[in-house]
């Protein structure tokens, strides 16, 4: 300390005044060391005279640290201060004076300043009431005066909340407590006003006037007021501190019985109930606060779920877990969803008690109750069983208070059926009510004298009227600020966010309350993006502003909440969008200790846009400190995730015809790191991408595509390239461009990654396990692109074929379940392809049929013999690559013309993925089920697998969708794909539910064609009365309805 003493004299200029100044034990240090400094004055505020064990054991602060000293020096009380010394201090704070009175023993001279109410905080009382700067300035140049210093206080400490707390602390102990109550309770509103203006609070004094006003509430038995101040001191609080016995007295004043049973078994769960606490429990046995089945279930965990069943909600979880986004607290397929589901879905019911039998235990992710609110529009169905399939999402044109009542009577009754079989064995999350309240008093909906009630779906309502199930209560959250509850979904439509999948699997696996999981959650999320956020700050050398207009940022700002955005702000990293979203602190709070043009800019752009004019405007700088921002295009990035998913890519901010920023970052981004769906919303792992992308400044471009030599065509002259199409000499046009990059990798300039060829294998064994599962036979059909088969037509030599490539990664499980017909196309006596077409012709669609009965074991010669004779229909038309020429070509050829009886449906709508094609003919050559997830090429044979199986389906998709299988309950399965789209072969595990194609591309319902609605209704409900009696109509005899497949012998 001598060596300290000596260099801080060394740095005195001579002949400078010197004081020193300090609070609390900083003032005891102003205090000790004024002497050695050889200082002219003191100024201490509420020091301690000394920590020692044997001259202060009056008080008992820090007792833990003051044990630990084994030796303090305190023999500068034993010398007279300084002659100049003063000491500010409450002279009513009995522990702080007693520290003075030791100061002032046997010393005079010392000035005293009392400072009444300020009890330890004398520095904050003298800020809070604008005084500070001035008291030490005039203490220090001689002019200070004590009348007029009091005189000024008490006319300023009425906005002190110390004062107030402090005025309240000393009502308390004179008994007087309602007043004492109505002081504290000035206290804590001065400070929600502060916290409400956008002012930092102090953490100390703020939670000693929030424990304050507690005590207060409860000694004096103000049992509404402790009622009131527990629901904001819980879901509110003005600072996150551990207010836990605070919060037990208050559920003690209030009678609130469940409150304090959350918080004993927090505390139990914890290993936290010691001392008081367990004193607080003996007192409650004693008074039979709780009943003893309460004090049965105190404490208890919740038993960890095996199951977890729902709609989309649980889809997604099972895909974040099976990537790793979110932690796994089951393995993903113990998740089992059905997008749009309602809770009377019969197929969720039965797949949950096959899975589960008679000991496994359930969480139930309840849907929303107006899921197949078409039910009622269908007199029959409505009137069917209570447990049923065929109704999926909701029905715009069934929205009304009294179809919402029947559906919640439907839901109710369906939820006591699931209790009925399970019992204490599941538990119930009502997910989507609870965002639903969420959202709506986010718009301000259904709000009456600032109560939230809906005409029929009010959370705790619903909840009440449940009292037999275990039901995980949200309701705490609901008392919480809704722009900070906001954090948990993603989306209206209440999917999750990555705090929303902690905060379920702490509630579900942890046994934790929905408080305790929420604040786990947010500080998990927060605790990972403050460490991105300095890393992004050092990387940058300043602070970084992130701004911009982006869906990547709309869902980074819904993360954070106004207390993200502050510590984010605090660490280096200021989040502050082009559009202000709700809850988000304003733009001079995020920037109190920054300019704008101090920082570095980084710029979130849809499109790569030029945002400099806006962003200059908004942030009040020039555009040029923008101009020069690097620009980072999350958009765009998504395009190929989502077209690899087969979905069409539908952003909220892409701008057309904008001009480009100059500076534009290209990530490269993984499917899992986009959200499902078009709209390009990224998942946990896509938010943390970028903010490693920008704290490394690594570049994130494209790859290079894996390049290989591509020799010349083998003739030049006479070949025409129009677009992305090619026309040989010889008036064959081949596709070569398109989204797949047929020329790439037909020259093999370019070769599929390992992890196309291994999804493709996996996707092939995955789907024959489900088609054995459902006692269904099953193939794969690849079928070939026009080069592979007419090779020597095609100009470019030699030919990759795409599909050799992928058939050769197969073991010899899978190789037996896929087709690849291209040499045999080629060797067949009628032409496969016409020559302005990428389609097989119906001889080269029927030679493929052909092999795809042999390959399932069915025999239908008379069927095929049938179909052959039939194609001989004239024809001249442009096919699908004429019409890309200019001038338009055209070709000639014979095509099918069926002559059986059949019945087709299509779903409405005029998208590809999603559309749905239905068949019947009751004359077929073989009775059964053929079900088909496939592209055009299957579409362009349906009417000749008519002839030979009696009910067709169809759906257009790349992938196949387990929960098809199971509504459809196939004889057959064929999954197909058109050579080229092996250049990107995505994991079936990537799918979302089929009944999803529409919502995500904004389709039309299903309903409004009702013939093909009662048919499909019909065909994912195969065993019903409904489904039999629809094809008797059709034609099918009762034996028909039901007679299987007679295989070959």
């Amino acid at each position: 300390m001598a060596q300290a003493i000596e260099t801080i004299r060394r740095h005195i200029p001579p002949g400078r005044e010197v004081w020193t100044y300090g609070a609390s034990m900083g003032g005891t240090g102003a205090l000790m060391f004024a002497r050695p400094l050889g200082a002219t004055g003191v100024l201490a505020l509420y020091p301690q005279a000394s920590v020692d064990l044997t001259r202060a054991s009056f008080d008992p602060r820090w007792m833990d640290d003051r044990q630990r000293i084994a030796r303090y020096d305190d023999s500068w009380l034993d010398h007279a201060p300084t002659a100049n010394t003063w000491l500010l201090s409450d002279p009513r704070f009995s522990l702080d004076q007693q520290h003075i009175d030791m100061i002032t023993k046997d010393h005079d001279g010392i000035h005293l300043v009392p400072l009444d109410f300020s009890e330890h905080s004398c520095m904050r009382m003298l800020l809070e009431c604008g005084m500070l700067s001035a008291t030490i300035r005039s203490i220090f140049d001689g002019t200070f005066e004590l009348q007029a210093f009091r005189s000024a206080i008490r006319r300023e400490r009425h906005r002190s909340p110390v004062a107030l707390t402090g005025a309240a602390n000393a009502l308390a102990r004179r008994g007087k407590l309602l007043l004492a109550c109505r002081f504290s309770n000035a206290a804590v509103t001065l400070l929600a006003q502060a916290k409400q203006a956008g002012h930092s609070l102090d953490p100390a004094t703020t939670v000693v006037a929030m424990h304050g006003h507690a005590i207060n509430l409860v000694r004096a038995r103000n049992r509404d007021g402790a009622a009131n101040y527990l629901r904001h001191l819980r879901d509110e609080p003005l600072i996150s501190a551990d207010h836990d016995w605070q919060l037990l007295q208050l559920a003690f004043a209030s009678g609130d019985r469940q409150e304090a049973a959350r918080l004993f078994s927090k505390r139990q769960r914890n290993g936290q109930m010691t001392g008081p606490w367990q004193t607080a429990m003996v007192g409650c046995m004693k008074n039979k606060f709780f009943s003893p089945e309460q004090l049965a279930q105190l404490g208890k965990t919740p038993r960890k779920p095996d199951m977890v069943v729902g709609p989309s909600h649980a889809i997604r979880w099972q895909w974040h877990l099976r990537d790793g986004v979110v932690p796994g607290p089951l393995p993903p397929e113990k998740f089992c969803g059905l997008g749009g589901a309602p809770v009377w879905s019969r197929m969720l019911f039965d797949r949950a008690t096959a899975t589960l039998g008679e000991h496994g235990h359930l969480a139930l992710l309840v849907p929303d109750f107006r899921f197949g609110n078409g039910i009622l529009l269908d007199a029959e169905a409505k009137s069917g069983p209570l447990l049923q399939d065929g109704f999926l999402a909701i029905a715009p044109e069934a929205l009304t208070p009294e179809h919402d009542r029947a559906m919640l009577d439907r839901s109710m009754a369906a939820l006591q059926a699931w209790h009925d079989r399970f019992g204490n064995r599941a538990r119930y999350v009502f997910w989507c009510l609870f965002g639903r309240q969420v959202h709506d008093r986010m718009a301000g909906k259904h709000i009456t004298d600032g109560r939230y009630q809906h005409p029929v779906f009010t959370y705790e309502e619903i909840v009440a009227r449940l009292p037999d199930l275990d039901v995980v209560d949200l309701a705490p959250l609901l008392r919480r600020p809704m722009h900070d509850v906001r954090r948990l979904f993603i989306d209206p439509s209440s999917n999750p966010s990555q705090i929303g999948y902690l905060l379920l699997s702490g509630m579900l696996f942890d046994g934790l309350d929905a408080l305790t999981a929420y604040e786990r959650a947010v500080a998990t999320v927060e605790a990972d993006m403050v460490a991105l956020a300095k890393k992004i700050r050092n990387s940058a050398g300043r602070p970084v502003v992130l701004t911009g207009r982006s869906v990547w940022l709309d869902i980074l700002v819904t993360l954070l909440g106004a207390t993200g955005s502050r510590k984010l702000a605090d660490a280096g990293l200021i989040v502050m969008p082009l559009d202000p979203a709700p809850g988000q602190p304003p733009l001079e709070d995020c920037l109190r200790q920054h300019t704008v043009e101090s920082c570095h800019p980084i710029i979130l752009a849809a499109g790569g846009a030029d945002l400099s004019p806006q962003l200059a405007t908004r942030f009040g700088t020039k555009p040029e400190f923008w101009q020069s921002a690097e620009v980072i295009d999350w958009e765009t990035a998504t395009e190929t995730p989502i077209t690899a998913r087969n979905e069409t890519p539908r952003h909220r901010y892409k701008p057309t015809g904008s001009p480009k920023a100059s500076k534009t970052a290209e990530l490269r981004l993984v499917s899992s790191m986009v959200e499902q769906g078009p709209l390009g919303m990224p998942s946990w792992a896509g938010i943390r991408h970028v903010l490693e992308r920008i704290a490394t400044g690594a570049p994130a471009t494209k790859p290079p595509a894996q390049k290989v030599e591509v020799s010349n065509p083998v003739a030049t002259s006479g070949i025409t390239i129009e677009g992305d199409a090619l026309l040989t000499e010889d008036g064959v046009a081949f596709l070569i461009g398109g989204n797949h990059s047929v020329l790439k990798y037909a020259t093999g300039a370019w070769r599929p990654g390992p992890d196309s060829l291994a999804n493709f294998e996996r996707n092939i064994a995955s789907r024959g396990k489900i088609a054995s599962a459902a006692g269904a036979r099953f193939a794969h059909v690849i079928f070939p692109d026009k080069q592979s088969v007419m090779t020597e037509a095609f100009p470019y030599q030699p030919v990759t074929r795409l599909g050799d490539l992928y058939t050769a990664h197969l073991g010899d499980r899978t190789r037996p379940l896929v087709l690849y017909p291209a040499d045999q196309l080629h060797d067949a006596p009628e032409p496969a392809f016409q020559k302005l077409d990428t389609h097989l012709t119906d001889h080269g669609s029927l030679a493929v049929l052909r092999l795809m009965l042999a390959r399932v074991d069915i025999q239908a010669e008379r069927a095929l013999t049938q179909i052959e004779a039939r194609i001989m229909k004239p024809q001249r038309w442009s096919g699908d690559l004429g019409n890309k020429f200019t001038p338009r070509l055209f070709q000639e050829g014979v095509v099918l013309d069926a002559n059986w009886p059949v019945t087709e449906l299509r779903s409405p709508g005029g998208f590809n993925n999603g559309m749905i094609d239905l068949l019947f003919n009751p004359g077929a050559e073989h009775d059964g089920t053929v079900l088909m997830f496939g592209d055009s090429f299957f579409r362009m044979m349906l009417k000749q697998l008519s002839a030979v199986f009696s009910r067709v389906v169809h759906l257009r998709t790349p992938f196949l969708h387990p929960e098809i299988v199971e509504l459809v309950a196939p004889d057959i399965i064929f999954t197909g794909n058109a050579e080229r789209y092996l250049a990107r072969v995505t994991a079936d595990s990537d799918a979302h539910a089929f009944s999803l194609y529409t919502e995500l591309q904004g389709g039309p319902n299903l309903r409004e064609d009702p013939a093909f609605f009662e048919a499909w209704r019909a065909m994912t409900s195969p065993r019903s009365a409904f489904a039999r009696e629809f094809l008797q109509k059709l034609g099918f005899t009762r034996e028909d309805c039901t007679a299987p497949i007679q295989p070959a012998q």
